[in-house]
């Protein structure tokens, strides 16, 4: 949304991150300085049951709030929850209610609770009253018009992706966290034990290779931070640093030889998962090593981009690793340049600036 915002937008707006708590914000500054605040989802998760039902509670006062005054108005929704009060509101108003709906995560009615799973039926049985649906990525597209029995949607494909890019004369991080001869493979992003982290730990506890460097950043489940700590206390090689401010990450992006993500299909979201880290790895010419979940298979259109191989296999990942270190030097500028001439933001921001404005 940081990126998204600014293109709407009819006035200049300057993104800040700020690191409040163990969460990560960023505020939009207009230019009669009105503030808006936005939090993610770990943040409205750590709220107590009452707390997210006021929180959903304000969020339906502010639609109504843009709504009733106006003859025609248009909403821009990424929670299917307000998606649905959206609908039930201009099936009952006599106005022009344009309703966009950006699909972020994937939602399977088989695993949520009633009351979600009720939402859901009804955003896909009234499916025809949005007036343009944005998706990450095809799959979420056919996984939508499969469960809605909608085959012709007015729909965009942008990726959950970014206008980042490395940075000449960037400080560079000190050599005595990973010297220049050292290979750093890192993961980037919260872990939990639904992930593949016992088999990524089986593979660096079997592996004796000295200049590879496994780097871990961001939020870890009790459970995984206990194993990753007793791994440090007997492997040099693992490093695990807490959430950082996003513009201090980029640091990291920098020096980072390969990314890891370890999503497991444990669910459809899993399965068809798009994390906005993959685009991040791929910003900064890092290729990527993941299992062949679903969703990724698709992605993954050039061997630059990375492996998409059996996280359960230590001598996969083994290959993997090395087979990319080799072809470093030829991968990286080749991924640089395809990210920013196919997959940045900048790629899709004017058509769905246009987009908005035909609907």
């Amino acid at each position: 949304m940081r990126y998204i915002i600014p293109v709407l937008s009819q006035n200049k707006i300057l993104i800040t991150t700020t690191h409040i708590k163990g969460f990560y914000t960023f505020q939009e500054y207009g230019v009669q300085r009105n503030t808006i605040t936005f939090r993610d989802v770990a943040h409205l998760n750590s709220k107590s049951r009452w707390e997210r039902i006021l929180q959903y509670y304000k969020s339906i006062l502010r639609i109504l709030w843009i709504v009733i005054p106006r003859r025609n108005a248009k909403i821009y929704l990424i929670d299917y929850q307000l998606v649905a009060f959206a609908i039930w509101l201009k099936k009952r108003i006599r106005k022009k209610l344009d309703i966009i709906y950006h699909q972020f995560e994937l939602f399977d009615p088989s695993i949520e609770k009633s009351i979600n799973r009720k939402l859901q039926h009804y955003v896909f049985k009234n499916a025809s009253w949005v007036n343009l649906f944005i998706f990450p990525e095809n799959n979420r597209l056919l996984f939508f018009k499969k469960h809605s029995g909608l085959q012709e949607l007015n729909y965009l494909i942008i990726p959950n992706t970014n206008n980042l890019h490395p940075v000449a004369g960037m400080e560079p991080l000190p050599d005595k966290l990973f010297s220049p001869e050292q290979i750093v493979i890192a993961h980037i992003g919260n872990v939990g034990t639904s992930h593949y982290i016992h088999s990524y730990i089986h593979f660096i506890e079997n592996n004796q290779e000295p200049n590879l460097r496994f780097l871990f950043i961001g939020f870890l489940e009790s459970r995984v931070k206990l194993l990753i700590e007793k791994l440090m206390a007997t492997d040099s090689r693992v490093t695990y640093i807490n959430q950082m401010p996003h513009h201090q990450l980029l640091q990291y992006y920098q020096r980072i030889d390969l990314g890891i993500i370890l999503y497991k299909g444990v669910d459809k979201n899993n399965e068809f998962c798009a994390p906005n880290k993959l685009y991040e790895y791929w910003a900064y010419g890092i290729p990527v090593i993941a299992h062949r979940l679903d969703g990724l298979k698709g992605i993954w259109k050039h061997d630059f981009m990375g492996e998409l191989i059996d996280l359960e296999s230590g001598e996969q990942l083994h290959e993997a690793i090395h087979k990319l270190i080799q072809l470093k030097k030829e991968y990286q500028p080749r991924l640089l340049e395809y990210f920013n001439r196919e997959i940045a933001f900048n790629c899709y921001a004017q058509v769905l600036k246009d987009k908005i404005i035909e609907n």
